[in-house]
């Protein structure tokens, strides 16, 4: 006869669950919760989002993944991507490509797809998984290395900008010690508060600058990290598959594959 165990809370809190992975190439589970990242705006107006996860360069298979959230009468017209996606609705209810989509149903989106126009009368909230395209390659934009650059050529512009406003401003401060002069300048009174108020005026455009060039390199960092990446991952080959641009002459015909990523 077997050993009865009362199956009560007491009980199962006494097993042991904690075991050593045998295979030692695979990875654990990533755990994250919604409350750890803020709201960030999203593509369409109305659209906010929480991504908790994003394809990175030493994992280039981690998928876009998180919750969007959607104000009443938000919308977005038919567009396209070339990666694949599933959604699944939270709240709300939302009509896609003509279809009402209410709490429970899930929507998945092939590579390449299309997304059907999109609008919601209630708001409400989705959970979105992207993952690159199996067969197209392509990457969610959070993956590439263009908006990543699109952003540090901005914030370039900007650090750039404060960066001539604060040479401007050490002019304005020459010129007005060089007014001190009373021989030359008799008849201007420079007081302190107007050496002050170019000096304080010349530590928030430095602030301001430094800020902005720290961003452009960050950024910069990260968009190359992603196009040297993309690069090197385009231009493995494939043991299994023939090179690219390689002629394919399958029974009964022949046709030519031609790949190219972007």
């Amino acid at each position: 006869m077997s050993k009865h165990i009362p199956d009560t809370a007491a009980a199962n809190a006494t097993l042991e669950t904690k075991r050593e992975a045998s295979r030692r190439d695979h990875l654990p589970y990533q755990l994250r919760h919604l409350d750890e990242v803020e709201w960030e705006t999203i593509r369409w107006p109305g659209e906010t989002g929480k991504m908790l996860f994003h394809p990175r360069p030493e994992r280039p298979t981690e998928p876009n993944a998180g919750i969007l959230r959607l104000e009443p009468g938000a919308f977005h017209p038919e567009h396209y991507h070339g990666f694949a996606q599933v959604w699944y609705v939270l709240r709300g209810e939302f009509r896609i490509g003509g279809t009402l989509c209410t709490p429970g149903a899930m929507l998945y989106h092939p590579d390449p797809h299309f997304e059907g126009e999109f609008h919601t009368e209630t708001g409400g909230e989705i959970l979105i998984v992207q993952y690159p395209g199996p067969t197209t390659g392509e990457r969610p934009i959070y993956a590439r290395w263009w908006p990543y650059a699109a952003v540090s050529v901005a914030a370039g512009g900007v650090a750039l900008f404060y960066s001539l406003k604060l040479l401007q401003a050490e002019d304005d401060f020459k010129e007005l010690n060089a007014m001190t002069d009373l021989e030359r300048f008799p008849d201007h009174m420079i007081t302190f508060a107007d050496a002050l108020a170019i000096e304080d005026r010349g530590k928030g455009y430095a602030r301001n600058a430094n800020i902005a060039w720290v961003v452009t390199g960050v950024f910069a960092a990260v968009s190359g990290g992603l196009l040297i990446h993309q690069l090197v991952t385009d231009r493995e080959p494939d043991e299994e598959a023939p090179a690219v641009g390689a002629a394919l002459v399958p029974g009964g015909g022949g046709a030519v594959n031609l790949t190219l990523g972007f």
